[in-house]
């Protein structure tokens, strides 16, 4: 053991390296993602989520040790996570952000029902604008108040996007606050 307790490690003995050994800032977090060969995909998650993210794990995850003894199987592990759910997550922080920037100036709904009793010409029945040429229109204009308005802004926001996201990520970390017992091994000696 240690005969003096200063020259102990204070965290005790890991085998694995911690999220932020493995990635010591967010540059090298995305260019690994990116140069992962999940990136270049169908949908890409753009870099500054990317940056976010990474922050967001070096918040949760930065002290963590990873759960696995090969790192590269790790990365990929976590590259896999964020292809997985990443794209989704990027797009709801994208909307959060717009439903929160959204004004005071809605243009009003309108509910237009057409009905015609002539061929497959013109006038069509599937316009999305109001036309005053056709057999039969029923038009209904619904106004909403200020009130009503925040109302429904209110009811769209969502306290956390990120939340379930991150929880993908915790079955690659170990769970366990004590340090691993070493190794032994038999030699011939």
């Amino acid at each position: 053991m240690y005969n003096d307790m200063l020259q102990a490690p204070l965290y005790g003995s890991y085998r694995t390296r911690t999220f932020s050994e493995v990635f010591p800032d967010a540059t090298q977090f995305v260019e690994a993602y990116v140069n992962s060969g999940l990136y270049p995909s169908t949908v890409q998650i753009p870099t500054t989520s990317l940056t976010a993210l990474y922050y967001l794990l070096y918040a949760r995850y930065g002290n963590s040790h990873i759960a696995s003894s090969d790192e590269n199987q790790f990365k990929y592990k976590l590259y896999s996570v964020i292809f997985s759910y990443g794209p989704t997550w990027s797009k709801r922080l994208e909307l959060q952000k717009k439903i929160r920037d959204l004004g005071d100036d809605w243009e009003d709904s309108v509910t237009i029902y057409n009905s015609a009793l002539n061929d497959a010409s013109d006038p069509s029945t599937r316009t999305k604008e109001e036309i005053d040429f056709i057999n039969s229109q029923n038009t209904t204009r619904q106004l909403k108040s200020m009130p009503e308005k925040y109302s429904i802004i209110a009811s769209l926001l969502e306290t956390d996007v990120t939340e379930q996201f991150l929880g993908h990520f915790k079955k690659l970390f170990l769970t366990f606050v004590n340090p691993e017992l070493p190794l032994y091994y038999i030699t011939e000696d």
